[in-house]
């Protein structure tokens, strides 16, 4: 048995050694599916106005507290939305949207929406998503709540 070994030889023992080596080093790094959540959303709260006139343009504010964990620096941010949506037709009426840093481990962040009342009386049901999610393009919280405005009441 000869203990030299051929230049091919030697590639294909770095290759069996190196790949386990950095698939270990990935799995390793990558967030535990036991451990805390990336994010938890400590408040949100909304601002809408208590009744609207008919066609009336409204801004409805939506302030956002979650604390997130900071993730290895192969992703770069996470991503959050707000989407304004009237119930009745389904129809989105506003979306916006930021992005935040994986370092940034507290989010402090207001949004504004805006939507235009119809311009018959009567109750206006509106819905608020708010979404968080990873780089990866992993949806991590997804919040729902919904407001009722009396629309050209008197």
């Amino acid at each position: 048995m000869s203990l030299i070994l051929s230049v091919s030889d030697l590639d294909q023992l770095r290759r069996r050694v190196l790949l386990p080596v950095i698939f270990s080093l990935l799995v390793v790094s990558l967030p535990s599916t036991s451990a805390q959540p990336p994010c938890v959303v400590q408040s949100i709260n909304y601002d809408f106005p208590s009744s609207v006139a008919l066609g009336q343009q409204i801004t409805v504010k939506t302030h956002l507290m979650a604390a997130c964990v900071q993730w290895p620096p192969y992703w770069t941010e996470y991503s959050i939305r707000v989407d304004l949506t009237n119930i009745a037709s389904g129809f989105v009426l506003s979306t916006t949207t930021c992005q935040v840093c994986y370092a940034q481990t507290n989010i402090d962040q207001v949004f504004l929406n805006t939507g235009t009342a119809p311009n018959s009386p009567g109750p206006w049901l509106l819905r608020v998503d708010v979404y968080i999610w990873g780089g990866s393009g992993q949806l991590l919280i997804h919040t729902v709540d919904y407001a009722k405005l009396p629309v050209g009441s008197t």
